[in-house]
């Protein structure tokens, strides 16, 4: 009972230090105004706002489809606005919205698709800030969005590289048709221009930060034989908030249920329905990908419901 009664003692006291130490950021986050119900507004130097919002931003310096950032120019002075986390460990943290979430980040951001998870339950909306209410992450609708995404929207926009495969482990799980890749199903990467690959989230953000157009050498493993390809980097159309499908290549967007949302290949109209794909059925864009990497005909047909009627659509990989 003793043990219990320290236990909860300690508890409680670390959640009274923790709200303690980040009253002063929760104060910041309320002053700047910093949450709404469907977005962030993050004040930055040099009179720029960082927003995360589930609708998109007009007239916005740099945007990010994928993970739904916007930078805008705003005309306020902000006499303190947040600074990007460069040097403190992420240990001490608190996710703040209207109240304050000790915690720290247990599982980093893999790529566009799997964004990162906290410790503790946390809002959707609210800022990651350390003990300095510097800006580490951000919490989403569908999860933690960390600071090197963050840094490189700030660069670059909304581009990530692409290597046209889809990665489950360090293994391929799926490869797009409509680019050139030297990559199998199966293969498991090993390294990346020399240096040894130790994990997809670290393999993933190489591939996403990289120069589109660059050459890079990867080395896999094949059918229990090590091989070295020459693989370009191409811009990434699909991932995050969009489809990826790999029918991003060609301009073709789908919702859910795959419905096509946007297209600019003109095969497909908006409201076409994917059914099929090289004579299978497809439910998920898993579905899709699947079949699409595995098809092997130059020319293949894909299935789709077009006002409720059922045709087929060529296409060349």
């Amino acid at each position: 009972m003793k043990k219990a009664a320290v236990l909860i003692w300690l508890l409680g006291f670390s959640l009274f230090a923790c709200d303690t130490s980040f009253k002063s950021c929760l104060q910041k986050v309320k002053d700047l105004h910093v949450i709404s119900s469907n977005s962030l507004e993050i004040p930055l130097q040099n009179q720029k706002t960082l927003i995360y919002s589930d609708t998109p931003v007009k007239e916005a310096l740099k945007s990010d489809p994928f993970l739904h950032l916007y930078l805008v120019k705003t005309q306020k002075n902000i006499h303190y606005p947040f600074k990007i986390n460069r040097y403190l460990p992420n240990k001490e943290l608190a996710a703040i919205n209207s109240s304050i979430f000790c915690g720290e980040i247990v599982k980093d951001q893999i790529g566009l698709d799997t964004l990162a998870k906290f410790s503790t339950k946390i809002p959707s909306f609210a800022v990651i800030l350390n003990g300095c209410c510097e800006l580490v992450a951000i919490a989403t609708s569908k999860g933690i969005i960390q600071k090197p995404y963050i840094e490189h929207f700030l660069k670059k926009g909304g581009i990530y590289g692409d290597l046209g495969v889809r990665l489950k482990g360090l293994d391929v799980a799926s490869s797009n048709p409509f680019l050139k890749t030297p990559f199998k199903l199966g293969d498991h990467i090993l390294s990346f221009d020399g240096k040894r690959v130790k994990d997809r989230g670290s393999f993933e953000q190489k591939i996403a930060f990289g120069d589109i157009g660059s050459l890079h050498k990867v080395e896999v493993i094949r059918k229990g034989k090590k091989r070295v390809f020459k693989a370009k980097l191409y811009k990434r159309e699909g991932g995050g908030y969009l489809s990826d499908t790999f029918l991003e290549t060609l301009g073709v967007y789908l919702d859910t249920e795959l419905r096509v949302i946007h297209s600019s290949f003109t095969k497909f109209l908006k409201g076409d329905k994917i059914i099929m794909i090289d004579r299978h059925l497809v439910k998920t864009e898993a579905d899709i990908r699947k079949w699409l990497s595995k098809v092997e005909k130059r020319d293949f047909l894909v299935g789709i419901n077009r006002r409720g009627l059922d045709i087929f659509i060529k296409l060349q990989n």
